[in-house]
């Protein structure tokens, strides 16, 4: 069970974008759709809080723009947690009882938002840590290859428990 942000485009907003995200999106708003609403079946069946943001082309773009990034699908579900993150605290950031995934703090699963690829997979990424999550099944991924591979919900936070260990000890010793 994780939250999960969704990006809301509004139909008439679908064509720019389109422009914005060039082939990273289905050609019509009516396949965009369809793709979310099956995300959302998969999501809800596997118990997952699914959190709808409304997304304008405009403050989407200022975002690419102010932060330099590239355009693309995994930058959209971002600026959608982002700004999913901000409405759930109503303008002062978190909300009541929830916590950033910092490196003062162990990592947990729950803390992590997943960005939907279009591989079919989600993925979440935490100081170059990527947790990807496809059927209920795990793989935890360092920059340095695969670590974990293949695990049930259970065995995730151990795992990142581990990483952050790890990560403190490099910081102590350098």
């Amino acid at each position: 069970m994780a939250k999960m942000y969704l990006p809301v485009i509004a139909p008439k907003d679908y064509e720019a974008f389109r422009k914005i995200l060039r082939d990273e999106i289905p050609s019509n708003y009516a396949e965009w759709r369809r793709d979310v609403d099956k995300w959302q079946a998969v999501r809800r069946a596997q118990q997952d809080t699914i959190i709808e943001v409304e997304i304008s082309p405009n403050s989407f773009a200022n975002y690419l723009r102010q932060n330099d990034y590239a355009p693309g699908l995994k930058r959209l579900v971002g600026f959608a947690a982002d700004q999913g993150e901000v409405i759930a605290g109503s303008g002062r950031g978190l909300g009541p009882g929830q916590e950033a995934v910092t490196n003062d703090r162990p990592w947990r699963l729950t803390d992590l938002t997943f960005v939907l690829a279009r591989d079919g997979r989600d993925r979440a990424t935490i100081n170059g840590v990527e947790v990807i999550r496809e059927n209920g099944r795990y793989w935890i991924i360092t920059p340095s290859g695969p670590i974990w591979s293949n695990i049930d919900e259970r065995g995730v936070d151990p795992a990142l428990q581990y990483l952050f260990g790890k990560k403190q000890q490099q910081e102590q010793s350098s």
